[in-house]
């Protein structure tokens, strides 16, 4: 499913939808999407995602927007989806270089009851995020959302 970006057709859509073009590609990637951070001539550096049009694109944008709206740690929402080619959307953010080293459990745990706190409120929860985030699992720490109420457990 992975697409090759031309530059010039991807150039194209930063003018339109960033205001500015492209200086460098920063890297490639992607396997469903295809990804491309790129630094634009206006000193910003971006993420650019490229795939087929989907509803579901347009809600993940809107809790992408309110998450970072409301403080939530992640890269800032540039542009919801746009067309990019025949049948595929495009959207881009803000690049945020790779922490060094990986957090805990109870550090990622804490990080995603955030995130279900978060996407609850106001019109995150109305697109639909929060069912999808009631329960999560990482290493022996689950983390359990109901309305508001979240429970954090550590088996050991």
């Amino acid at each position: 499913m992975f697409v090759v970006v031309e530059l010039d057709v991807l150039d194209a859509w930063c003018r339109r939808h960033l205001s500015a073009g492209i200086q460098t590609v920063l890297f490639r990637g992607g396997y469903f999407s295809d990804v491309v951070a790129v630094e634009l001539t206006d000193g910003r550096s971006v993420v650019v995602k490229a795939r087929p049009a989907a509803t579901r694109l347009s809600v993940g944008f809107a809790v992408h927007e309110h998450l970072f709206k409301h403080g939530f740690p992640c890269a800032e929402p540039l542009a919801g989806p746009q067309p990019y080619g025949s049948g595929r959307v495009a959207t881009a953010e803000a690049y945020v270089p790779p922490a060094d080293g990986i957090g805990t459990a109870e550090a990622s745990a804490a990080l995603l009851a955030r995130l279900i706190l978060t996407a609850q409120t106001g019109r995150a929860l109305d697109a639909g995020l929060a069912r999808h985030l009631l329960l999560g699992s990482i290493g022996s720490t689950t983390v359990a959302a109901c309305g508001r109420h979240l429970t954090i457990t550590r088996s050991t």
